[in-house]
């Protein structure tokens, strides 16, 4: 199943909160995000994590918790200020942060990640965030789920008939 290109933006880092409110509005459950090594993916995640963090502290304050999961979880504290940081959960597979999981499947086969349950981390409610998950996105429409793609093009990466004119600047589109 293919997604149809919904939007194409272009925003250097003081733009991001604009990407995030748009990838929100799409209300989709799962984003893939593909991109290059360094495009940002990371930072996009992070981004969102403190958009989400902003939102829910203006709704209703609470305490969350923080766990870093591969097969097993150990919990930390999570502050809700906007400065907590996403890292890369390359080696740990997954990082939840309370209603947020982020996910790194570099080099991971799609059966891989199927059999230490991906399926069903998806599952549960929240946002997920899926780092290299572009071979997963007909697998999990045909599971049912509901998902979004972001593709991150750095200046590099950009048709040469691209007008972007800042080294910062990346250009996202958004597929539904």
């Amino acid at each position: 199943m293919a997604h149809k290109l919904h939007a194409r933006l272009c925003a250097g880092q003081g733009e991001l909160e604009s990407i995030v409110r748009d990838i929100l509005d799409c209300n989709r459950p799962i984003i893939i995000l593909s991109g290059e090594v360094g495009s940002g993916k990371t930072t996009l995640t992070q981004a969102l994590l403190t958009c989400l963090r902003t939102r829910e502290s203006t709704a209703k304050p609470s305490t969350q918790s923080h766990r870093e999961s591969n097969a097993q979880s150990s919990p930390e504290s999570l502050s809700l200020d906007s400065s907590m940081s996403a890292t890369s959960p390359t080696f740990s597979l997954m990082h939840d942060y309370g209603g947020m999981y982020h996910y790194d499947l570099y080099r991971r086969t799609s059966e891989e990640v199927l059999q230490l349950g991906l399926l069903d981390w998806l599952g549960e409610e929240g946002l997920h965030c899926i780092e290299w998950g572009e071979n997963l996105v007909d697998m999990l429409l045909e599971s049912g789920f509901s998902c979004m793609v972001v593709k991150i093009l750095t200046l590099e990466s950009c048709s040469p008939e691209s007008s972007l004119d800042s080294g910062e600047s990346r250009i996202y589109e958004l597929y539904l």
